[in-house]
């Protein structure tokens, strides 16, 4: 891999689950944008995946078709779409590759999108560890608050978008964000515990995004073009440091 392949892959920007649902199979961008799709889907929750089901039908002479697993989830907080009384939501989702989804893992918390397929629910999703700042916006949203212009969640992932890679993941706070504008402004925020950082109020214009990364960490730059408006443009950049796990 070349100097430049390896600087590119440097940096992940890893989306919410809506991009497999919503703007196609990917689970993982390496091209830096500013992503809205955070606040899509027909149903939006906070659940732990608690049983898996199906997956495989017998056709009989030893053939066995691949079908759509269900999974039953727990649900923490509610953002859209369902009962904040419910004590069970199911979902359908694939097994990953060409099908654009993938299978969840039982006893993990995500941050889930679903939409009505077929009369039932078909959804993506991320760890809720890598959710930060999406869950922030979400919750500001359920209370009717602002949502912040520009946000996002900063931390060390892996260099695959697999989910069994992704739930590995880990959120890094204490991290200096900076928004630098072609006006000459400067902006700067600290991630939290969860890795969130947050820009409310942002004049409208381009942004160049710097992160300072601990030591050893490859520190990104990347544009995010902002817009304020009325009830905040919500503009989310993630950053993931993908780092190997014999590196670890």
């Amino acid at each position: 891999m070349s100097e430049r392949q390896r600087l590119a892959a440097a940096i992940l920007l890893l989306f919410a689950s809506a991009c497999p649902m919503m703007d196609g199979c990917s689970t993982v961008v390496v091209i830096p944008r500013c992503d809205n799709s955070w606040k899509d889907g027909e149903v939006v929750f906070l659940g732990k995946s608690v049983a898996r089901l199906g997956g495989e039908t017998p056709r009989g002479n030893g053939i066995v078709e691949l079908t759509d697993y269900e999974f039953h989830f727990a649900p923490l907080e509610i953002f859209r779409g369902a009962s904040n009384a419910a004590k069970e939501l199911v979902v359908y989702t694939g097994h990953g590759g060409g099908d654009c989804s993938e299978p969840f893992l039982v006893g993990v918390s995500y941050l889930v999108y679903a939409r009505t397929i077929d009369g039932r629910l078909k959804a993506g999703g991320i760890p809720a560890a890598i959710a930060g700042g999406t869950l922030r916006e979400l919750r500001a949203i359920a209370k009717g608050e602002r949502v912040d212009d520009l946000f996002g969640t900063i931390g060390i992932g892996s260099e695959y978008g697999r989910m069994e890679d992704r739930i590995k993941s880990e959120p890094l706070g204490n991290v200096v964000v900076r928004a630098v504008g072609h006006h000459g402004t400067r902006f700067s925020a600290t991630t939290d515990e969860h890795g969130a950082y947050a820009f409310a109020n942002l004049p409208p214009g381009k942004y160049q995004i710097e992160a300072d990364l601990p030591s050893g960490l490859f520190g990104g730059e990347f544009p995010a073009y902002v817009k304020t408006r009325r009830g905040g443009a919500g503009c989310r950049i993630d950053a993931f440091r993908p780092v190997d796990a014999h590196s670890r």
